[in-house]
């Protein structure tokens, strides 16, 4: 007489429904887990065992060199000065302006 009380059935429907809920996310998780040892299947090429300070050690200086051509220090602190204003002014108007 069990099977006929309400409280089991409930109890039914509840796990059920949670089943259905953690459904989902169980499939990413596999998903995930299959994309995951497929890349860890992947053998990285030998120039990736190096250091990248170790590769672009020869051309740093060229890097330096444009950077400071193009101007982007000055770029840097015109839009660092952008950005300070507009806070600023939404701090004095209290975010009406």
């Amino acid at each position: 007489m069990e099977f006929f009380t309400l409280a089991f059935w409930k109890g039914l429907w509840d796990d059920a429904t949670e089943y259905l809920d953690d459904w989902p996310i169980r499939m990413l998780k596999s998903l995930l887990d299959g994309v995951l040892k497929v890349l860890n299947g992947i053998v990285p090429p030998d120039f990736m065992a190096t250091p990248i300070s170790d590769q672009l050690g020869p051309v740093m200086e060229f890097i330096g060199f444009f950077l400071s051509q193009s101007g982007i220090t000055e770029a840097c602190a015109m839009l660092l000065s952008a950005v300070m204003f507009r806070l600023g002014r939404k701090a004095i108007t209290l975010g009406r302006w």
